[in-house]
């Protein structure tokens, strides 16, 4: 059986781990990332998004935490229900 809160924990970590990933990678080749992100939208265009200016530390911790709550609430809540509904 899947216990909530330790499904909850594993992808709360998984995608803080990601996003930190994702910030070094835009630190150290930009261009790269915005080539992997056109790939993946297609017909949107990127460049006007692009800054030249480097993320303030409180914006990155602010998207840090929100990334890892806002997963931990869903991954929570998806395990719960599915406890609930498979009984």
């Amino acid at each position: 059986m899947v216990k909530p809160i330790v499904l909850a924990n594993a992808l709360a970590t998984v995608v803080g781990a990601g996003y930190i990933l994702c910030r070094l990678v835009a630190a150290i080749a930009p261009d790269f990332l915005f080539s992997v992100g056109q790939s993946w939208l297609h017909t949107v265009n990127l460049a006007p998004l692009r800054t030249m200016s480097p993320m303030p530390t409180g914006m990155f911790v602010l998207g840090l935490v929100t990334s890892m709550v806002v997963s931990w609430v869903t991954a929570y809540a998806t395990a719960e229900l599915y406890r609930r509904w498979a009984s």
